[in-house]
């Protein structure tokens, strides 16, 4: 996608399956199957779950279907990819923009939990602001144009990406617009927020960065996210 950096959409998750999946049909009329994994924790103080979307498509969408809520699954080949906003395809749950596409998803034997949640992306940023959080403590975050490594090689999505960490603030002033990026340590995370007036909950997806590289340089990790985001 870009001169610097090689094309990488890159998903690895464990977790447990929350409710009963679901088969849908997209605006192709393609049917694929839809859940949600609950993964670690986001943090010792933290009582939000963090379940990230997932749909399955094939053969792979067709054994999930059957697989019911409790049981451990494993993503081994996944990506990112971006509700559509070029049709009339409903975003699946409030807030989500983006979700995993499971190119392979298994339902695992009954043993003790071990999470995974493993994200490693390229792309450009096309976005930087403040995420401001509570306790009035602003967070960097931008938002990468990332390649879909799919059929169409061509597909773009739009990813947001947290800045944790103590380099945080070194690292968001020496990115620009249009500036190579790669996460090569990242978590996927869900957040939920009020929107508006309304007072209705949200929730986004968002990919919590701790090891990044730029093209002329290499940045190593700074204190991990889960430390720092216990302080919120």
């Amino acid at each position: 996608m870009n001169a610097f950096l090689p094309d990488v959409n890159r998903v690895f998750l464990r977790g447990i399956l929350m409710e009963t999946p679901v088969r849908a049909l997209s605006v192709t009329g393609k049917p694929f199957t839809q859940f949600r994994l609950e993964l670690e924790s986001k943090g010792p103080r933290s009582n939000q779950k963090n379940c990230p979307l997932v749909r399955a498509w094939g053969k792979t969408g067709e054994m999930m279907a059957e697989a019911r809520p409790g049981e451990l699954v494993e993503v081994k080949r996944g990506l990112i990819r971006e509700v559509s906003r070029e049709t009339n395809e409903a975003q699946p749950k409030p807030g989500f923009i983006c979700y995993v596409e499971a190119e392979h998803a298994e339902v695992l034997p009954p043993a003790s939990v071990n999470h995974i949640n493993d994200i490693m992306l390229t792309g450009t940023v096309v976005h930087r602001g403040v995420l401001l959080l509570t306790k009035g403590k602003g967070i960097p975050h931008i938002t990468l144009i990332v390649s879909v490594n799919g059929p169409k090689r061509d597909d773009l999505v739009h990813v947001p990406v947290v800045l944790w960490g103590s380099r945080a603030k070194a690292i968001n002033e020496k990115l620009g617009e249009r500036s190579a990026l790669m996460v090569e340590t990242g978590k996927l995370r869900t957040r939920t927020y009020k929107q508006g007036a309304t007072g209705e909950k949200g929730t986004t997806f968002e990919v919590v960065a701790h090891d990044i590289h730029l093209p002329t340089e290499h940045m190593s990790p700074g204190k991990p996210a889960e430390e720092e985001a216990a302080g919120e």
